[in-house]
């Protein structure tokens, strides 16, 4: 395609342009501001008028050079006819972007800049009364806070002050029933605590399902099995009461601790804790083997009789779908049945032969 074929092209495409721009986009006056739509249209005729622009230039020259010189023309008779018909043509429309539509557009563009800038300059006073408010409502806050911040920290005193006296006095009151719990449970003898384990198990236990007392149980058989089985290992054999495990599997049963203080645990005192009459540990003291070994002997399977109870007892409870959502209070397990039980294992405290 020859150059004066894509300027004859390209110059198609601005009429189209110039012809949609006049007839649809262009603002009744000089106060009325473009849309969007008539911005892209002049936009796009302003590109092409540019371009074709180029191609004229081009044009122009080599008409002015063949005028000088003849014998160099580029072009012939016809040829220079059609190219001046395109350059007149093109001028024409060129006047009219020069004299009327680049000074609506250019006019709308100065009012759009205009209106920006004053936007502009709204937001920015907004964003400075903004922060000259926020500046005050500081300095309002700063002035009370002396006064809050002071009546803050004495109605907190205040608060702790209650919470440490309603404090000291439950733990007056839970020492003094601990006290009292281990005065019983140090005149009770070892038949007696089982006993009164066994009963605390089955009838002071309403909140329990049968099988929540089915799993407590089986975690506190495999507690003391284990112990059975790796005596020497005195961390295991040591259990802090407030320790979560512990009360999660074993110390939320009624009796469990008791049973445990039937089995031969004993309080120990934490020598890294305040000294007072809490009971914090219990601890199951191991016999000296290499002292009296048929007393080690017979400590270790006194344990595994208990195990064996704990099975036993388990084995009575209810192991149908139905019957193991009961509650305690609604099961039928009578607590003597269970004691008889025990009573029948024939443990005996063992003595030591020194």
């Amino acid at each position: 395609m020859t150059e004066f074929k894509k300027a004859e092209e390209l110059f198609d495409r601005l009429l189209e342009s110039h012809e949609a721009l006049v007839t649809d986009h262009i603002p009744n006056g000089r106060d009325e501001l473009p849309s969007k739509e008539d911005l892209e249209q002049y936009n796009e005729f302003e590109g092409l008028i540019h371009e074709c622009g180029n191609y004229i230039l081009k044009f122009k020259k080599r008409l002015l050079d063949g005028s000088k010189n003849p014998d160099a023309a580029v072009y012939g008779p016809k040829m220079k006819a059609k190219v001046e018909g395109l350059i007149e043509r093109y001028e024409e429309v060129y006047e009219q972007y020069e004299d009327i539509i680049q000074p609506l557009f250019e006019h709308a563009s100065l009012q759009e800049k205009d209106r920006l800038r004053r936007e502009e300059e709204r937001r920015k006073q907004d964003k400075k009364d903004a922060i000259e408010k926020d500046v005050q409502q500081r300095a309002q806050w700063a002035a009370n806070f002396d006064k809050t911040r002071e009546e803050a920290e004495r109605a907190q005193q205040e608060r702790e002050a209650a919470e440490k006296e309603r404090a000291d006095a439950q733990n007056a009151e839970l020492m003094a029933k601990r006290r009292e719990e281990e005065e019983k449970i140090r005149s009770m003898d070892e038949d007696t605590k089982i006993c009164t384990a066994i009963k605390e198990m089955l009838e002071s236990n309403d909140n329990m399902t049968i099988a929540e007392l089915r799993m407590h149980l089986g975690k506190l058989k495999e507690y003391i099995s284990a112990i059975a089985s790796t005596p020497e290992d005195d961390q295991l054999r040591t259990v802090r009461l407030a320790n979560r495990s512990f009360n999660d599997n074993i110390g939320c049963l009624p009796g469990a601790v008791l049973f445990l203080r039937a089995v031969g645990f004993q309080p120990t005192i934490d020598t890294n804790k305040s000294h007072d009459d809490m009971i914090r540990f219990i601890k199951l003291k191991e016999p000296d083997a290499v002292k009296d070994w048929d007393y080690w002997q017979t400590w270790q399977k006194r344990l595994e009789k208990y195990v064996d109870f704990l099975s036993t007892f388990e084995a009575q409870m209810p192991t149908s779908f139905d019957a193991q959502r009961l509650f305690m209070n609604q099961a039928d397990i009578n607590a003597d049945h269970i004691i008889k039980l025990w009573h029948n294992t024939g443990i005996t405290t063992p003595t030591t032969s020194q």
